[in-house]
């Protein structure tokens, strides 16, 4: 991604965090639901979507 240089780790999370809740808006599923189904705790996922966290891929 030649790009990718350019972005910073704030920018990253904050787009990744924004799509999680764009597809689970989308989806119609509670930020509880999705973060029992994720095994987190909400308040992780709530984080994680405003971009103030980082996530695993594992």
């Amino acid at each position: 991604m030649p790009y990718a240089h350019s972005e910073t780790p704030d920018s990253i999370r904050a787009a990744l965090g924004a799509v999680i809740r764009r597809r689970r808006e989308d989806a119609e599923r509670s930020l509880s639901a999705l973060a029992q189904a994720a095994d987190m705790s909400t308040a992780y996922l709530s984080e994680v979507e405003r971009g103030l966290k980082d996530i695993s891929t594992d």
